[in-house]
């Protein structure tokens, strides 16, 4: 089959085994796969990965096309999208309902530990192949996994009272999904800051009535908010954000940042002004979450155009890392098969 591999050098595109699966595995058609901005911290060697010629990609929609003998739930040609974080289930964490913590999350997570989406099949566990419904199309579906995230992280913040004035920082696809997600829930006082002039036309594209502005053009501001999300994982962008959050203000580190990042802050104006930050990773949990809200926002929020998504085959790579790179696009997508 054809994948793309990563050998912690070079990103290449080739032939490969296709996988052999066993018990209560299922092997899964890849119909598209998502570029992730972790799959750039990847590329970077700014994410350590414990395998070598590794099939990345981590956001996977198909078909099952083959089940294992042990598999009770999962049926041929079933369509699925892949939580792709597994987890041992015995640990403490796994046992009180938080597997995102467990050990086996990022060290067996597919597409970091274990062989991914940018190829034409995927092995999976069957417990990790989640069904989705047939009035969802398959572009829309391999949204899932990062909304997935989006929802964790709203979790993880909330509550947040409605009226809150936020601020965004970034107008990547993770920026704009949680833009379109706050519309969506009925916040209405949301302010965005990317430093990328594409990246800020797209965002006003969306016509919700929000601010999208350069930071250089926002530090004079005198505006404060009550929540702030960094989508970008830069570390001027984090402590940027701190100085603009009113008493009582949250915030979340979603965007990931490199593993050696530092940031500098202000002890006394966290306690002073009783400043919350939390940090959100993976998206226990979410994915029948994620499906729901999907679906309700995919006609009016997701459309690829609007949102800057570009679609590519696998033999493209390099023009999709490419743009992603130069923030001419806010995400790249992998067509495999339609």
């Amino acid at each position: 089959m054809k994948a793309i591999q990563w050998d912690k050098s070079n990103l290449t595109l080739g032939q490969v085994q296709k996988p052999k699966i066993a018990g209560d595995e299922v092997l899964v058609e890849i119909a598209y796969s998502g570029v992730c901005g972790s799959d750039l911290h990847i590329l970077d060697n700014e994410i350590g990965i414990p395998v070598d010629n590794l099939i990345i990609g981590h956001e996977i929609t198909g078909t099952v096309v083959e089940v294992g003998p042990e598999v009770k739930h999962i049926k041929l040609q079933q369509r699925v999208s892949v939580d792709v974080n597994p987890h041992c289930t015995c640990c403490t964490f796994c046992q009180v309902g938080k597997r995102n913590y467990c050990h086996e999350t990022f060290r067996k997570c597919i597409g970091i530990g274990e062989d991914g989406g940018f190829a034409e099949f995927c092995r999976v566990q069957s417990r990790q192949a989640i069904p989705i419904p047939n009035s969802l199309p398959f572009d829309k579906s391999v949204l899932l996994e990062p909304m997935g995230c989006v929802i964790h992280g709203y979790e993880t913040v909330s509550p947040i009272e409605d009226g809150s004035k936020i601020l965004i920082m970034g107008a990547g696809i993770y920026g704009l999904l949680w833009t379109c997600m706050f519309h969506h829930r009925g916040f209405r006082h949301v302010t965005v800051l990317e430093v990328s002039t594409e990246r800020l036309n797209i965002g006003k594209g969306l016509q919700l009535g929000f601010d999208f502005c350069h930071p250089d053009d926002f530090k004079t501001s005198n505006q404060r908010f009550d929540i702030a999300v960094d989508c970008t994982g830069n570390t001027t962008a984090i402590e940027l954000s701190l100085g603009f959050l009113n008493p009582g203000g949250k915030l979340l580190l979603f965007g990931l940042t490199p593993m050696d990042a530092d940031i500098k802050l202000k002890p006394f104006e966290i306690v002073n002004k009783e400043i919350k930050i939390f940090g959100t990773a993976f998206s226990p949990f979410c994915f029948p979450k994620s499906v729901s809200l999907v679906s309700d926002m995919a006609d009016k929020y997701l459309n690829y155009g609007k949102l800057g998504i570009e679609i590519f085959k696998l033999e493209q790579y390099e023009q999709a890392f490419n743009k992603l790179r130069e923030k001419k696009i806010s995400k790249a997508v992998f067509e495999i098969k339609k």
